[in-house]
């Protein structure tokens, strides 16, 4: 992780920003598409489907990428962390680039598995051996790609901080506690008032 913190380290340093908007929306558009596109049968065209969970999966996965660079931002701050705010969007922008080959294994699985909402007959029979193997495989592949998401992001977040990995996931959970606190605490005293 060494070779990562140092090449991430000059990205800092010469344009942070580039392309940090770009990776989660990619990632959110092959992530989100299939899914919407089957939840949704008969109610739009395959490809209108296909193209508007694209669009509401790449911009709701920027605007998420935003939401936790600005919490990490905050959580930060409080224990000592010296990143601004573009370097923990960038951060957080990169840390996403292991859910693309998730999102293309996703798709790709489509046409051997099946899909209502694309009006695609399954090539592998369901409930078949081949079908459960291709199944178990693409579900394997988008942990283990979380997986190395939550590794990679939390490695970039201590490289733009200036904090170990351990910190940096500290810092993760303060940011946490002081947004979720004042939303549990309005939810509590609304409850209490109504």
């Amino acid at each position: 992780m060494k070779a990562v913190r140092e090449g991430f380290a000059a990205r800092l340093r010469n344009d942070p920003g580039r392309y940090s908007l770009v990776i989660p929306m990619a990632a959110g558009a092959l992530m989100s598409a299939p899914t919407f596109a089957d939840e949704v049968p008969g109610r739009l065209a395959p490809p209108l489907a296909l193209a508007f969970g694209m669009i509401v999966g790449a911009y709701g996965s920027a605007l998420g990428a935003f939401l936790h660079a600005s919490m990490l931002f905050l959580g930060g701050r409080v224990i000592g962390g010296r990143a601004r705010a573009v370097d923990l969007r960038a951060a957080v922008g990169w840390g996403m680039f292991p859910m693309l080959p998730a999102g293309l294994v996703d798709l790709a699985s489509r046409p051997l598995l099946g899909s209502v909402g694309l009006e695609m007959e399954p090539f592998l029979l369901p409930d078949s051996d081949a079908a459960n193997v291709v199944d178990i495989a693409v579900t394997l592949t988008g942990l283990g790609c979380a997986l190395l998401t939550l590794a990679l992001t939390y490695t970039l977040v201590a490289e733009a901080q200036g904090f170990s990995v351990l910190r940096a996931v500290w810092s993760h959970v303060v940011g946490l506690f002081i947004v979720v606190t004042p939303l549990v605490l309005a939810a509590l005293a609304y409850s209490w008032l109504a």
